[in-house]
């Protein structure tokens, strides 16, 4: 695998397509899509992935039979994507080779974790060190954001916070849950002053946050 992951997007729906591509090199990936079986076939000779994400249902050439005949000589870790919910598709997508298995729709964080988690089994140091927080670059273990001309340190306190935060993206977590992850003594409003310096960190407007979200009642939530 290259140090940068190379993912092909398998999709008749454009929209689809468009946004998972826009959403995905965010990430720092690079990434090539295809509206068909024939059109990745084509691809598929000028590079090749680290991951593929397939479309069950496309014309011509379902995924499950773009899936069996691309395992007949490759074995590149394959996400399925479909609308349908039947036990039954999900079953045959994974007997015919398929790695992981998604309904659409879905949210975009869930698919992140899912991506990751794949790459992570194919090769475990890969994305387990940063992550891509809007256009900042998260470095975990460094507890350093790089922007644009620019690195913010994080204190130790704060980078605690956003590393439990990090490795749980989309799942809110209550302040209860953050305080005895990162074993913060018994005052919760201490995680809510982290949190708001971290805010200040990576967000363009700390009072508007749109990645370090507050869910009302429940907790916060880190979302990419």
């Amino acid at each position: 695998m290259t140090e940068t992951p190379n993912i092909l997007i398998i999709d008749d729906d454009n929209q689809i397509r468009d946004l998972l591509q826009t959403f995905l090199q965010k990430q720092g990936w690079h990434i090539a899509n295809a509206s068909n079986a024939e059109q990745a076939r084509e691809i598929l000779k000028t590079i090749k992935p680290d991951l593929i994400i397939l479309d069950v249902m496309m014309p011509n050439e379902s995924g499950f039979e773009f899936l069996e005949k691309l395992r007949v000589n490759n074995n590149t870790p394959v996400l399925m994507l479909t609308a349908k919910m039947e036990l039954d598709d999900k079953v045959q997508g994974l007997l015919k080779g398929a790695d992981d298995y998604l309904t659409k729709p879905f949210e975009p964080d869930e698919l992140l974790l899912r991506i990751k988690a794949i790459l992570r089994r194919i090769n475990p140091s890969i994305n387990s060190e940063s992550i891509m927080i809007g256009n900042m670059e998260y470095e975990m273990e460094k507890g350093i954001i790089k922007g644009k001309n620019k690195v913010i340190k994080l204190t130790e306190k704060e980078n605690a916070l956003l590393n439990i935060l990090a490795n749980n993206l989309g799942v809110i977590l209550s302040r209860e849950e953050l305080q005895e992850k990162i074993n913060e003594d018994n005052d919760e409003r201490s995680i809510d002053v982290q949190i708001t310096r971290i805010r200040k960190k990576i967000e363009e407007d700390s009072k508007t946050p749109q990645f370090l979200q507050t869910i009302r009642g429940k907790g916060y939530v880190l979302r990419v």
